[in-house]
């Protein structure tokens, strides 16, 4: 760079994670001086790890060579993108800023309002007119370099209650022997949570009711599938896992324990995680207005120094705010506690007696698993892009069989002592498992489909970048076949048999373009 002395340096034994080839993640390094001291009176960057959407930065690249000069572009992070969530995009902060483009990869992204670097820059799209730009978050390189991580500043989404036995947990769920009535519960509690929290846009408030092992067991799976972190460490197994029990990577905002804290510190790390002042008057105000936005569990409500006062000037605002302003609220707690505060009780547990009444209730969720499942498998298959059935889905029911669970607790009254009740439970419970299997297999054959077109999204995107990096950004045939494989896969709903074809197409043209032989890239 202009003015400054050049400095050699080599990357750190063990501290290189290369490019994976069938996602392009990871592709980062740590560097170390060869000669520190020059650096010495030079003030280091501070990193910081907070939640980024929203959050308006700049970074500084040398588009026309770093014998020129520097030049800023000022970006607003959008959302995260890319397998598993690991970058976030980045769109011009106003329709006049500088885009990030060629000459910017590997700047820090600094945040406008901390100062602090939240991430380095990775990519840009590949279109000539296009503005979009991706970087890395730190926490995120510092799941594929762990060295790094004492140099964070700012804390994890979750707490480590949530975490520490986030591979175990995910072990549990691909294990044959765990199917306890007990386990099917919590699975099925999860199961109405992940539907709900998967759907953008609409706010609700739940309260998980129950022994703190039984409520862990559900708050703890549902957080450590949608962490990244866990996830990394046991990539393995969580694919694996049900696709119906798992949420996007980096969807839970936050997830905090209560126990042992007061309301003031639960407001802070609220403020904290959104890069917020915690130490204002009205931090707890500020706290519940913030806080409602988001997707938050809170978990051991009736364990923190005050739970009264917590549930009153803080979760209980949220949860009356959080409907109108699209946030989410899970609460965990041993009795029910939001019931004034519009809280959906999901009761788990071990130690409820199995009487008729408890079964009639467990019909009642398992209808409410059976509709979670239809209203996801519905918005996702509306959702743009969404492929066609390759046959007519199987189509459950649960209006129907809402209506017979509640004309049969009406007709009992609440008492079931009559002979008949034991047969009359059986058929429902029957018909309750038809219909539920019949929502699972209609949510897996989409889900499924899903995962195929995404592949093939994947695929189309990193040849482009292959192809323009290879100087043939305008190939007139690369173009026809990549706009024909694009229009396929973004039209709803997807012909995922056309576009998979016109993406083979596309790529084999790319791979000769290379020099490729495709019997030497298989």
């Amino acid at each position: 760079m202009p003015g400054q002395p050049t400095i050699t340096a080599r990357v750190r034994d063990g501290c290189w994670q290369p490019e994976r080839p069938n996602d392009h993640c990871a592709d980062v390094a740590l560097l170390e001086l060869d000669d520190a001291d020059a650096v010495r009176d030079t003030t280091p960057a501070r990193l910081r790890q907070m939640r980024l959407i929203g959050r308006h930065a700049q970074a500084q690249g040398y588009p026309r060579g770093i014998s020129t000069e520097a030049e800023w572009a000022q970006t607003i992070i959008v959302g995260p993108t890319g397998p598993d969530s690991e970058w976030m995009q980045m769109d011009p902060l106003l329709p006049t800023s500088a885009a990030v483009r060629h000459g910017f990869s590997g700047a820090g992204v600094v945040d406008l309002k901390s100062g602090d670097v939240v991430g380095i820059v990775v990519a840009k799209q590949s279109a000539a007119d296009s503005k979009f730009s991706y970087l890395i978050p730190v926490d995120t390189i510092a799941r594929h370099l762990p060295e790094i991580g004492p140099l964070i500043h700012g804390e994890p989404p979750a707490d480590v209650v949530f975490v520490l036995t986030g591979k175990q947990r995910i072990d549990d769920l691909t294990s044959s022997d765990r199917r306890s009535d007990t386990d099917n519960g919590v699975l099925r509690a999860i199961r109405v949570l992940v539907a709900a929290l998967r759907s953008d846009g609409r706010g609700g408030v739940w309260n998980v009711v129950g022994p703190a092992e039984d409520r862990l067991a559900v708050l703890r799976t549902m957080v450590v599938l949608a962490d990244p972190s866990s996830r990394l460490r046991g990539s393995e197994a969580a694919a694996a896992v049900p696709a119906d029990l798992v949420l996007p990577a980096g969807r839970i905002d936050l997830a905090l324990d209560a126990r042992g804290r007061t309301t003031g510190e639960m407001a802070g790390r609220i403020l904290e995680r959104l890069g917020m002042p915690t130490d204002e008057p009205d931090a707890v105000e500020q706290a519940v207005t913030a806080g409602a936005a988001l997707i938050v569990v809170i978990d051991s409500l009736d364990d923190a120094v005050d739970s009264d006062r917590l549930r009153r000037e803080l979760v209980g605002p949220m949860a009356r705010a959080a409907p109108d302003l699209g946030g989410q609220l899970i609460v965990g707690s041993q009795r029910e506690v939001l019931a004034d505060h519009g809280g959906t009780p999901l009761p788990v547990g071990s130690d409820r007696a199995r009487t008729v009444a408890h079964q009639v209730d467990e019909l009642s969720s398992v209808v409410a698993e059976i509709d979670a499942h239809v209203r996801l498998s519905h918005e996702r298959h509306t959702n743009n892009g969404a492929p066609k059935f390759r046959s007519a889905p199987v189509v459950a029911s649960p209006h129907k069989l809402r209506v017979r669970v509640t004309a049969f607790r009406g007709a009992s009254g609440g008492r079931y002592d009559d002979p008949r009740v034991p047969e009359m439970l059986a058929v429902l419970r029957r018909a309750a498992d038809t219909e539920l299997r019949a929502a699972a297999l209609t949510f897996d054959q989409l889900e499924a489909m899903l995962r195929d077109r995404d592949k093939q999204r994947g695929a189309l995107q990193s040849y482009k970048v292959r192809a323009a990096e290879a100087g043939y950004p305008e190939d007139p045939e690369l173009s026809r076949r990549y706009e024909t494989a694009d229009r396929l896969l973004y039209t709803a709903p997807c012909d995922l048999i056309a576009a998979a074809a016109a993406v083979d197409a596309y790529l084999r043209a790319v791979r000769r373009r290379l020099g490729i032989d495709d019997e030497d890239h298989s």
